[in-house]
């Protein structure tokens, strides 16, 4: 159930967010065509004919429903990963085909976006690291409740239960201390900002010394 609820989302969406909306607007474009053809007649304007084109093109309306494809896939595989270790590849494959489908959205279906600069990915970050910690406690638990572990445990559940809460409190553990050893920022990330952040204060140094000797 799960690999078919899995596949056939992600050939939908591929569908829906790329392939359909590039066809609907060549049938667009060939309205804009037609329609600059019978106002210009014979006269050729590449440049007025492009910039029509991109008037009728809809607009991108932000990162939000790339953000949320992402955290449903996340979730796939990490809440089920015991259950069906192949989701983890499919949605590998997928995110390749992402990266072009939403690259050649980007450039045949929608406007030119205007960039929007940002420190983070703002909230998701916690959605993100929520989903890790309930993906824990539900792979101990289905592997709690699977007829394998069930057979080492056939006449003491509460032990079996025991354990399972024992695994997950020792994972959840390993979990945060990894967390808050591995930064945020790389270490040559860091060492690059610095340079940066100093070779501009060097630079305002001796720009109010060129002004100051100036005057």
């Amino acid at each position: 159930s799960l690999a078919t609820l899995l596949i056939t989302s992600q050939i939908l969406n591929q569908v829906m967010e790329a392939f359909l909306p590039y066809w609907l607007q060549r049938r667009r474009n060939k309205k804009v065509h037609k329609r600059m053809w019978r106002i210009m007649g014979d006269k050729e304007l590449p440049l007025l004919g492009q910039v029509q084109l991109e008037t009728e093109m809809n607009t991108y309306l932000g990162t939000f429903d790339d953000y949320l494809e992402q955290f449903l896939l996340f979730g796939y595989v990490s809440l089920f990963s015991c259950v069906y270790p192949l989701a983890a590849v499919l949605v590998v494959l997928n995110n390749i085909t992402e990266v072009y489908s939403d690259a050649f959205k980007m450039c045949h279906v929608f406007k030119r976006p205007f960039s929007e600069p940002a420190a983070n990915i703002g909230v998701w970050q916690l959605a993100f690291e929520t989903m890790s910690i309930i993906a824990v406690v539900t792979n101990c638990a289905l592997i709690g409740l699977s007829p394998q572990m069930k057979a080492y445990f056939p006449e003491s559940e509460t032990q079996l239960i025991l354990i399972v809460v024992a695994i997950e409190h020792v994972l959840l553990a390993f979990k945060f201390i990894l967390a808050f050893v591995i930064p945020d920022v790389p270490k040559h990330i860091q060492v690059k900002l610095a340079k940066l952040e100093f070779d501009s204060l060097e630079a305002l140094k001796k720009r109010k010394i060129l002004e100051a000797a100036e005057s």
